[in-house]
């Protein structure tokens, strides 16, 4: 995809950009990593994924501020302040036993990169 353009076409219509990066861990485009291009991106760590937990899981990222907050208050039940929910949300904190098996795994996922490309390239 030309995501460079796309990013400018989104902006110049007041839109973002949601990039699936699901099983871009590690990969770049266009010399830049992959989730890196749009306003949010949204990473799976499904134990199938190339940076996987035991269980179900995953991870949106962005740099932009005006989404952080939005995003904090949706994976802790919709809200800011303990018993008041401004919005819909969800329990949805990767529990520690997923973040160890993650950070783990985490140092060598440029060598599982590798091993999966070597496999495909077979």
């Amino acid at each position: 995809a030309k995501m460079e353009a796309l990013c400018v076409l989104a902006r110049e219509h007041g839109r973002g950009v949601i990039e699936d990066a699901s099983q871009g861990h590690g990969a770049t485009f266009q010399g830049r990593h992959v989730g890196s291009f749009g306003d949010l991106a949204g990473f799976s760590f499904y134990p199938g994924k190339n940076l996987g937990c035991f269980g179900d899981g995953g991870a949106v990222t962005t740099n932009d501020e005006k989404y952080i907050e939005h995003l904090h208050m949706l994976r802790n039940l919709g809200q800011k302040v303990k018993y008041y929910h401004e919005i819909k949300g969800w329990n949805c904190r990767l529990d520690t036993l997923q973040a160890a098996v993650l950070n783990a795994q985490l140092p060598h996922m440029d060598a599982f990169n590798e091993e999966r490309r070597a496999v495909a390239d077979r």
